[in-house]
C-alpha cells in the first residue's frame, strides 16, 4: 500500500502535527506501508531537496515566504503533480490546516485516488489579526470543496467534531482517532538536572509551546508571580518574546522564571524527567489536542489544561485523575492548581502515574497507528452489502 502525506512542515522542524506524522509513519511503515511526504521547507529560500528518512521518501518544496502563517511554495503544484505520477499512492492523507493542499482541487490525475483529511484544527479567526478573518473567507470556500471531495475525515477528538462549524455537514465521514507517541521511545536525557532549574528546592513547572497569544503564557507568568513557591522553565520561540521578557522584568521574577527559546528533543525529555507538572494554559480551540500532553504523561508527570470549549485537551487530561483542568485565560486557576500540586506531591504523583496508564491504553502511537490503518483498508477494500 502507498500513502502520499500531504504535510506543513516535516520534521526536524517541531511542531504537534510533524511530530505525531514521524512517530506514525515509523509505527505504520512495519506494516509494510510504502509512504512518501510532500511538505514545504521550513526554512524560507532554501531549494526544494528530496531525501530519505527513516525508510520514508520526503519532498520538501521550496517556500518563498510565510503569509499569515502560511508557507507559500511556487513549485508545489508542479512537484505535486510529479509525485502522484511517479509515485502512484493508493491514498493521499493530507494534514490540515495546510493552505497547499487545494491544489489537490485542480488536479485530474488525483480524481481517482481515496483523499483522507486530517482534521489537526480549525482555522480559529485571532483576535489579534482581524487580517487572518479576511484572508479565511476565501480559504473557506476551498476548504469546503476539499471536505466534499475526501472519502474520510480524521478529527483528533469527540469534543472537537462537535464543535467545529467546518466539520458539522460532513459528520457521517468523520472518524475520532486521537494523536498518539511512541511510548516506548526512551531518549538518552541528562542527569544533571540541578544545573536546569533556577532554584534547587522550589515546584517545578514546565510550559512547552510556540510564543504565540493563543497558548496563553501570559495567564501562567501572573500565576508565577502570586506562586513564591513555584518555579517555572518556559519552552519556546516567537514574536512575543520580548514582550515575556517585560513582564518578567516588570514582576521582577528572573530568579524563577527562565524564557529558555528553543530546545532540543533531548533537552525536551531532560526537563520533563525533572519537572514536577507541565502546564499548557492554552486560551483557544486552535490548541485542538496538546501533543506534549502526552509526552509529559509518558513520564507519569501531572499535567494542568484548560477546558477551552470543544478542544481535546480537557478530554486528554481527566480533571483530577490524571491532572488537572483549569478555566481558560485565568491566572487565579491556575494559581489554585499548581497550589494544590505543590502541597500535596504525593497526590500529583499519583496523578502522573494514572495519566502513564490512561496513554499506555489509549495514546499509544502503534494503537493509533493500527487505526489509521484499518481506515486505508476500508476505503481500498470496502464491504459490499447484499
Amino acid at each position: 500500500m502507498r500513502i502520499l502525506h500531504i504535510g506543513k512542515y516535516y520534521s526536524p522542524f517541531e511542531g504537534g502535527i510533524e511530530n505525531f506524522l514521524a512517530g506514525f509513519l515509523k509505527a505504520s511503515s512495519a506494516d509494510g506501508i510504502e509512504h512518501f511526504v510532500l511538505a514545504h521547507h521550513h526554512l524560507s529560500g532554501k531549494k526544494s531537496v528530496k531525501e530519505l528518512r527513516d525508510e520514508t521518501q520526503l519532498l520538501r518544496s521550496f517556500t518563498l515566504c510565510k503569509i499569515l502563517f502560511a508557507p507559500i511554495s511556487p513549485f508545489f503544484y508542479r512537484q505535486l503533480k510529479e509525485v502522484i505520477a511517479e509515485f502512484k499512492p493508493d491514498i493521499i492523507h493530507v494534514h490540515m490546516p495546510n493552505l497547499s493542499a487545494f491544489w489537490l482541487l485542480l488536479l485530474g490525475s488525483s480524481l481517482s485516488i481515496p483523499v483522507i483529511v486530517h482534521w489537526h484544527s480549525d482555522i480559529v479567526p485571532s483576535r489579534k489579526n482581524p487580517l487572518l478573518s479576511i484572508a479565511y473567507y476565501f480559504y473557506e470556500k476551498m476548504e469546503r470543496r476539499l471536505l466534499a471531495k475526501s472519502s474520510a475525515i480524521i478529527a483528533t477528538s469527540k469534543q472537537y467534531l462537535d464543535t467545529s462549524i467546518p466539520l458539522s455537514q460532513w459528520k457521517e465521514k468523520c472518524h475520532v482517532i486521537p494523536l498518539g507517541i511512541d511510548i516506548s521511545n526512551n531518549i538518552s536525557a541528562s542527569s544533571n538536572t540541578k544545573t536546569i532549574w533556577p532554584s534547587h528546592d522550589k515546584f517545578k513547572v514546565l510550559c512547552i509551546g510556540r510564543l504565540t497569544y493563543y497558548k496563553g503564557h501570559h495567564h501562567l507568568l501572573k500565576a508565577i508571580n502570586n506562586l513564591p513557591q513555584a518555579q517555572l522553565i518556559l519552552i519556546g520561540t516567537g514574536k512575543l518574546l520580548k514582550k515575556y521578557r517585560r513582564v518578567i522584568d516588570k514582576y521582577k521574577l528572573q530568579d524563577r522564571v527562565l524564557l529558555n527559546g528553543h530546545a532540543t528533543q533531548s533537552q525536551i525529555e531532560t526537563l520533563l524527567k525533572s519537572c514536577d507538572c507541565l502546564c499548557l494554559p492554552s486560551i483557544e480551540r486552535t490548541e485542538a489536542f496538546g501533543l506534549v500532553l502526552l509526552e509529559a504523561m509518558a513520564e507519569g508527570k501531572p499535567c494542568l489544561c484548560t477546558s477551552v470549549t470543544g478542544s481535546g485537551m480537557s478530554w486528554v487530561v481527566q480533571d483530577e485523575k490524571t491532572g488537572l483542568v483549569t478555566h481558560p485565560e485565568c491566572s487565579k486557576s491556575l494559581v489554585n492548581a499548581i497550589h494544590r500540586l505543590s502541597t500535596n506531591t504525593i497526590w500529583a504523583e499519583r496523578l502522573g502515574q494514572a495519566g502513564k496508564e490512561r496513554l499506555k491504553r489509549h495514546f499509544d502511537i502503534q494503537v493509533i497507528a493500527k487505526k489509521i490503518t484499518t481506515l486505508y483498508n476500508d476505503l481500498l477494500n470496502p464491504v459490499e452489502f447484499k
